[in-house]
């Protein structure tokens, strides 16, 4: 017999498992690979202006934690059929067969027995008939599978949330950048203006230099903001799934339509009749009463059907058939003590389960009024801002008409400047709060809307 090959493969075997783990060469491989994959769907995604449902819909297939929501739903599904195949036949088969090459000798070759061959195989069929725990299992097994997909939508809800809060945060750092160019450019301006006024005698130096600092701050806002920006964009690539370092250009703000003219305690009660977190938690004490079954069924015998075939064959003796059909029940009578604790605790956890969905009752009543008052706090902020800006405005137009024909100095000027700037600021930074408010308040009351392309939730 040629051992050759066997010996070669043993080496080539043993090579390979004692082989060094490098991980420096792997984090390099998963890194090299990972970002080409990366680039080419960012490149895909973002060859065009995005908006805001744009990114809304990257965002419910391409979002990290989106796809772990779903991950978690199919092994809740998975546990689901797992404890299904309790009710199905348990089947084992086994089989073995010898042949004697040579025949036997006894007695220094003084005696010899023939060549014999024995074969035997065996099939055992286990039916489950009274099996009252796995009903309850199974059962509390479903209710999980439906927790996990209300679960996966309501993730996808948030994330709605998130990547508005994200774009709207991105646009308000592009307005701001461009309000304070238009900021730095005047406060250049207006430096220069002071600086030829001090060359002249016509203006103090401590004036001159507040003008430049005056300059400087806005410059210095101006970078700041434009990194601000940079790390805005950032967050949102990151929720739609990809590099936060690329580059993405973003269409405007939507249209919004106008507000459903809908009372606190209409608002309240639909939270109450639809939020995903209530309908989990309500599946959740479900399972907690399957388990208390389940935890009771443990007191009851478990009975099986089972059939068994065995065959027999052998050289020296006739072939045997034999089979045989009965039944077989199990009842533990020394486990007593655990399933009784047992029983107890499973009672403990249902009402535990039960405050629990009480307390996220009146969680979510405080939630959906706060996000309610929200949206009115937005829109007196952005009205007061509004009309503050207006207001600093002509009074730095008339400050700056009144300096230039000498009647005021240039310190009142530019305080007056300074003022209009940073009710320049708050009014873009208000702007969106609104847009902001009604998205927090869809998702306290569980009615965000999901694009048409995810997943739908299991009723």
């Amino acid at each position: 017999m040629n051992l050759k090959p066997i010996f070669l493969s043993l080496i080539v075997l043993t090579w390979c498992g004692c082989k060094t783990y490098d991980a420096q060469q792997t984090r390099s491989e998963h890194t090299e690979d990972f970002r080409h994959d990366l680039d080419a769907q960012t490149a895909a995604l973002l060859a065009q202006p995005l908006s805001l449902q744009d990114c809304v819909t990257i965002a419910m297939t391409n979002n990290y934690e989106a796809r772990q929501a779903d991950l978690r739903h199919e092994l809740a599904r998975l546990g689901k059929d797992i404890a299904f195949s309790e009710f199905l036949p348990k089947m084992t088969l086994a089989a073995s067969a010898t042949r004697n090459r040579f025949p036997n000798t006894v007695g220094g070759g003084l005696m010899a027995f023939e060549r014999r061959s024995y074969s035997d195989a065996a099939l055992n069929v286990d039916v489950p008939i009274l099996t009252p725990s796995v009903w309850f299992l199974y059962a509390a097994r479903r209710q999980q599978t439906e927790i996990a997909a209300v679960a996966a939508h309501y993730v996808r809800q948030f994330i709605v949330l998130e990547t508005t809060r994200d774009y709207y945060t991105c646009l308000v750092q592009e307005e701001i950048i461009n309000a304070l160019t238009a900021q730095r450019d005047a406060a250049q301006e207006t430096f220069r203006r002071i600086d030829s006024l001090a060359a002249e005698g016509m203006s103090t130096t401590w004036e001159r230099e507040l003008a430049r600092a005056r300059y400087e701050d806005r410059a210095a806002a101006l970078s700041q903001a434009e990194r601000g920006l940079v790390t805005a964009r950032g967050a949102l690539l990151l929720t739609l799934g990809l590099a936060p370092d690329a580059s993405i250009t973003l269409a405007g703000a939507p249209d919004e339509s106008a507000l459903p003219d809908t009372t606190l305690e209409e608002r309240v009660l639909q939270a109450l009749s639809s939020h995903p977190e209530l309908a989990m938690a309500d599946r959740n004490v479900v399972v907690r009463n399957h388990q208390v079954r389940q935890a009771f069924c443990d007191f009851l015998p478990n009975v099986m059907g089972f059939w068994t075939g065995t065959y027999a064959d052998n050289t020296s003796m006739d072939r045997l058939h034999n089979w045989k059909l009965g039944l077989a029940g199990t009842w533990k009578l020394f486990d007593g003590f655990a399933n009784v604790a047992r029983y107890r605790s499973s009672k403990v956890e249902r009402t535990s389960a039960e405050l629990s969905r009480e307390s996220l009752f009146l969680s979510i009543m405080l939630e959906v009024t706060r996000a309610h008052m929200g949206i009115q706090d937005a829109t007196d902020a952005y009205r007061v801002a509004t009309q503050n800006h207006r207001a600093f405005d002509l009074k730095s137009n008339d400050y700056r008409e009144k300096m230039r024909a000498g009647l005021i100095p240039a310190k009142d000027s530019l305080e007056a400047e300074a003022e209009r700037d940073t009710a320049q600021v708050i009014l873009v930074q208000t702007r969106y709060q609104e847009a902001i408010a009604r998205a927090t308040l869809d998702l306290a009351m569980g009615t965000t809307l999901l694009p048409e392309t995810d997943l739908k939730k299991e009723e």
